[in-house]
């Protein structure tokens, strides 16, 4: 069998992420994250499971959006909130996410309602604060 967790396609699947990230994310003992990790596959699959990682690092984590997705919430969120919760272990944002190009357009058409400067370091820091309580840190480049 392989030595990875192995994400199955099915409806029970968005339920085991949901639960995963509820209670085994906070978990800072190894043991205790794969003892619970094997309980709740035990629950969603219903058969032993044989293998489970021996490192919380091999388990690949979901994105929140995902897990809204499965939920349908996703029309719900606003785009800052879809690129925030589309964050994913090995990158920040998907550029053909449609989400890119919403916030994109936001940056471009929301109205500047604050500007703060942040202090510290040796380069100019500005956090604006847009209309629609999108926040976007400007730091330009030498």
């Amino acid at each position: 069998m392989d030595k990875s967790l192995r994400w199955r396609n099915s409806k029970r699947t968005s339920l085991l992420n949901a639960d995963i990230l509820q209670k085994c994310v906070n978990s800072s003992l190894n043991a205790v994250y794969i003892k619970e990790l094997h309980r709740i596959m035990e629950k969603y699959f219903g058969d032993k499971i044989d293998v489970i990682p021996a490192q919380r690092r091999s388990v690949r984590m979901p994105s929140l959006k995902s897990i809204f997705r499965s939920y349908d919430q996703m029309s719900k969120l606003t785009s800052w909130e879809a690129i925030f919760y589309n964050i994913k272990q090995d990158a920040l944002y998907d550029s053909r996410d449609p989400a890119v190009k919403a916030v994109l357009k936001d940056l471009l058409e929301q109205p500047i309602e604050e500007v703060e400067m942040k202090s510290g370091g040796t380069q100019l820091k500005l956090i604006f604060t847009f209309e629609n309580e999108g926040r976007a840190l400007f730091k330009p480049m030498r």
